[in-house]
């Protein structure tokens, strides 16, 4: 019961912040003129970039973790333990 409704205060703020945020605002690109956008479309495409960057990082972080594991688990393999002679 508490999940339905927290998924819909969850939506009805979002789309209050999205309805505030029609205005157009000026974006100055590299090359051109500034170009009028929405506002909401801008903090999306932020919000979407931070998303990618930081998904790329996990990605990345988990590959390196699981290559280390591996040599790890190589160099075991390869040095048996001689303990019992």
């Amino acid at each position: 019961m508490i999940k339905p409704l927290l998924v819909f205060l969850l939506i009805l703020v979002l789309v209050v912040f999205a309805i505030m945020n029609v205005h157009g605002v000026p974006l100055n690109l590299i090359v051109g003129g500034p170009v009028n956008v929405k506002a909401i479309y801008l903090v999306l495409a932020s919000y979407f970039l931070g998303m990618i960057t930081a998904f790329y990082i996990v990605i990345s972080v988990r590959i390196r973790a699981k290559r280390r594991e591996q040599l790890s688990g190589r160099k075991e393999v390869e040095e048996p333990d001689t303990e019992d002679e």
